[in-house]
């Protein structure tokens, strides 16, 4: 099997921009221009996976996950304590070809990935 010509789950789902900038705009074929913020979408498809039971959470999930080819998208925060977490999961995204993302704060991606607890007014509380 050829894998060099596989394409990435950006390139098969028409609703996640293909460019991955912070802010911006995009043309679509039939001329209108759609506005979109990346750290949205990634808000969206975290919280589908995670209704779907789908969000491999952590090192050691994520880096089985991965390496079995389960995985069809990494997000990491750029403020990682350890480099040599992103040094790993960037190296077993490269081999696997799976897409890397990476968030500004990881206090944020906690709460997407579910990784709190919820007051009364639904706020969130302790992130990880």
């Amino acid at each position: 099997r050829n894998t060099s010509t596989r394409k990435t789950p950006f390139a098969l789902n028409p609703y996640i921009p293909a460019t991955m900038t912070q802010e911006g705009t995009e043309e679509m074929a039939t001329g209108e221009t759609v506005e979109y913020n990346q750290l949205n979408d990634i808000q969206e498809i975290l919280k589908k996976a995670l209704i779907a039971d789908g969000l491999a959470r952590g090192l050691h999930e994520a880096v089985r996950a991965i390496d079995r080819g389960a995985g069809l998208l990494a997000i990491i925060s750029e403020d990682l304590d350890e480099a040599n977490y992103a040094k790993l999961i960037t190296a077993l995204c490269a081999d696997r070809r799976v897409p890397l993302v990476k968030v500004p704060e990881g206090k944020q991606l906690g709460e997407w990935a579910g990784l709190c607890k919820f007051d009364r007014d639904g706020t969130a509380r302790k992130v990880l």
